[in-house]
């Protein structure tokens, strides 16, 4: 429905327009009546007509002034002018102000509608224009991340010049006067926590964040003039995690001096990326060097070799010695992930070839899930039940017990009672458990209690005697344990004891 103003100082001239034209059959309505400019300007504004028919000639304020009123404040509002055949001036002034249509006074109302129609279909031409125009524009929106996104990832790959101001066009800052690029691995149903995070801790440094295959979320952050990024980043990681992702590091560029450096810093920060899970204790990861070292796939499959002698040799000692020059050679190198697991795919599959064993072949699908420090861990263990029956495991239970009790006074922990066995740390931790139905180190504790508790019944031993006989670091340890476990102190329980050789 169009709305319709008619402007006139005649009322029999508003009247005869607005009665004696069907409006409806031209899907319009008159909506308002005016006798004279300075009326109809203030109308126009309260109503906003689509189209306004007017007289050129009215007191107070004339047809093309109030054109010009009403275009200021309508812009898409339409005129059609009454004029007299003395108004060709007039006329010739409204046209070079964009009037298109224009009626003599004494024209049928045929020619009236005729003008309206023309109107109409400019004004439908028009709307269709501009709500092209908000659709593109709209989509724009809807996309502009993506838009931002596609033209960072050239500029960071080297893309053509001016990406820095097309950029900064849409919105994303690169004014330094340095800058660094950083990435936050993770899983990709996190990717949008991550973002919204970061969004949070790097508000000050202008970021660009975006989101890559993988979850891996990366930033491009202007830095101040003098910036420690150990000391302003570390803390990242932690923040990170406490919002419930768990990226196994935050890596960085250097700081760079131009955006120009961010091509060759993507480099570094990819290949850091790639062999992150090396580096999965560090809160921070600065990527100023290149992390992996060239690798030859003969020296690599040589150690392959040698752990797999070692498993048909079914010696313990070796097998855990050729694990570690293993294990030794992929970290010093930071073989990247993808290459680090087929060397170990390699490994098990040869193993269950000689010798069938479901328990590599679980692990086998366990692998992709691990770092690297519970994959040597957990390949030792496989690598152990493969060659050994149940038997012998229970047989290695006994000998880390015989073991603590000939070492009860020394350190003991689980890597070196490990150690003297050959067999991994872990490994051990779990067959401890699975024989003994407690931990290593509460076992031990156990023991250590237990020696305090037969050496107390000599009186002649003190109690800070007994403490370092029993195997504890110190008297207060000593006491503090004592009294936790066995709910009272050690000369409490020595009170309680009978002397040797006391049948009363």
């Amino acid at each position: 429905m169009y709305k319709l103003m008619v402007v006139d100082d005649e009322p029999i001239i508003r009247s005869g327009i607005r009665y004696s034209i069907p409006w409806s059959e031209l899907d319009a309505e008159v909506v308002a009546e005016a006798g004279n400019g300075l009326d109809a300007a203030e109308k126009a504004v309260a109503v906003q007509p689509d189209i306004i028919i007017t007289d050129i000639r009215m007191p107070m304020m004339d047809g093309l002034e109030l054109i010009r009123h009403v275009r200021d404040r309508l812009p898409y509002t339409h005129f059609i002018l009454l004029s007299g055949y003395s108004d060709v001036a007039y006329l010739k002034q409204a046209i070079s102000m964009g009037v298109q249509e224009y009626v003599f006074k004494n024209a049928n109302y045929e020619e009236i509608v005729a003008a309206v129609r023309k109107v109409t279909a400019l004004i439908e031409k028009e709307r269709e224009l501009r709500n092209r125009s908000i659709r593109r524009d709209n989509l724009l929106d809807e996309n502009l991340a993506l838009i931002r996104s596609t033209l960072m990832q050239q500029l960071l790959t080297g893309g053509p010049e001016g990406l820095s101001d097309r950029l900064r066009e849409l919105g994303v800052t690169l004014e330094g006067p340095r800058f660094c690029l950083l990435a936050v691995p993770g899983a990709a149903a996190q990717r949008w926590q991550t973002v919204a995070r970061l969004n949070e801790l790097l508000a000050g440094y202008s970021p660009f964040i975006t989101c890559g295959e993988g979850g891996v979320v990366t930033a491009v952050l202007n830095l101040p003039e003098d910036v420690d990024l150990a000391a302003r980043f570390s803390g990242l990681k932690s923040a990170l995690q406490g919002k419930g992702a768990a990226p196994m590091a935050v890596v960085c560029s250097p700081v760079l001096t131009s955006a120009a450096e961010l091509v060759g810093a993507r480099t570094l920060v990819l290949e850091a990326l790639d062999a992150l899970f090396w580096f999965s204790g560090q809160p921070l990861l600065i990527a100023d060097r290149h992390v992996s070292a060239p690798i030859q796939r003969a020296d690599l499959f040589a150690l392959e070799g040698r752990c797999i002698a070692a498993f048909v040799s079914k010696s313990n000692a070796r097998m855990q010695s050729d694990l570690k020059c293993y294990f030794s050679f992929l970290q010093r190198h930071c073989l990247p992930r993808k290459d680090f697991l087929a060397s170990v795919t390699r490994l098990l599959v040869s193993i269950n070839a000689l010798e069938q064993n479901e328990d590599i072949l679980r692990f086998m699908d366990e692998i992709e899930l691990m770092g690297y420090e519970e994959i040597f861990d957990r390949i030792g263990e496989r690598i152990w039940l493969g060659s050994q029956h149940a038997d012998s495991r229970r047989d290695l239970a006994d000998q880390a017990k015989d073991y603590i009790a000939a070492h009860l006074t020394e350190s003991l922990t689980l890597e070196s009672v490990a150690g003297n066995m050959y067999i991994s740390p872990g490994y051990l931790s779990r067959l401890f458990k699975e024989k003994n139905g407690v931990g290593f180190k509460e076992y031990v504790q156990e023991c250590r209690l237990n020696r305090a508790k037969e050496l107390l019944a000599d009186p002649k031993l003190k109690t800070y005697e007994i403490a370092t006989m029993s195997g504890f670091r110190d008297y207060k340890h000593f006491s503090q344990t004592f009294l936790k476990c066995c709910g009272c102190s050690a000369r409490e329980y020595r009170k309680g004891c009978k002397p040797p050789g006391d049948t009363r």
